[in-house]
């Protein structure tokens, strides 16, 4: 699927309240799968969930550890996962090499926060990748 296909496709099913695909595929997933930065950015301005699965339980993390894009408040996926607390989801993109040190706007990294929200099993997940 071309680039400028993918876009206009995601853009389509952020519009229109955050639909799937039968396979229970959102935008964010799709953008993910095919690592199409600007859509995923996109996606995360809309509001979409990272913890999103399809019918095969992939998350948008799974399918795509490699992306960097950031949130308005400047939070990688991986961050806003840890934030959330949702370890399940942070441990793919972990094993595959994710970066944990990048921080924020207000300088907080991916162990900051898992630590000021007193996530033990996160924190001892990140420490293994430092």
């Amino acid at each position: 699927m071309g680039t400028a296909l993918v876009y206009i496709y995601c853009q389509q099913m952020v519009q229109s309240s955050k639909r799937r695909t039968k396979a229970g595929v959102t935008a964010l997933l799709m953008a993910s799968a095919f690592e199409r930065s600007a859509t995923i950015q996109l996606c995360l301005e809309h509001g979409a969930r990272l913890e999103a699965k399809d019918n095969y339980g992939h998350t948008a993390l799974s399918l795509g550890a490699k992306f960097e894009v950031k949130d308005t408040k400047g939070m990688k996926p991986l961050m806003l996962a840890t934030e959330k607390g949702h370890e399940v989801i942070i441990g793919p993109p972990l094993k595959k090499g994710a970066e944990t040190g990048p921080k924020d706007k207000t300088g907080r990294t991916a162990l900051s926060l898992a630590s000021e929200n007193g996530n033990k099993a996160i924190v001892q997940l990140l420490n293994k990748q430092v």
